[in-house]
């Protein structure tokens, strides 16, 4: 899958899971901060992720979203596609 691909994607999840506009969102858009993702979202989010994408995101990954942008977790889910 390329990148823009899993950019597009991530976004709308983030767009159904936050009621927000994709095109609104920006990859250096904090997840809590600009996106306004509350603890109960990021675990929508990663469930979503891990669903659509067909991974694995560990406990530790989802609790370190708090700290992370949009690109970050594009980055995770890349990642993990990799591995497969």
């Amino acid at each position: 899958m390329e990148r823009i691909q899993i950019e597009e994607a991530v976004k709308g999840i983030l767009e159904n899971k936050l009621y927000v506009s994709a095109g609104s969102i920006k990859m250096s858009d904090h997840l809590v901060y600009d996106v306004a993702a509350d603890s109960l979202d990021l675990v929508d989010i990663t469930i979503a992720c891990e669903q659509d994408f067909k991974i694995s995101i560990s406990d530790d990954e989802m609790e370190g979203l708090k700290d992370k942008t949009v690109n970050d977790l594009c980055n995770i889910v890349e990642n993990h596609l990799k591995e497969n």
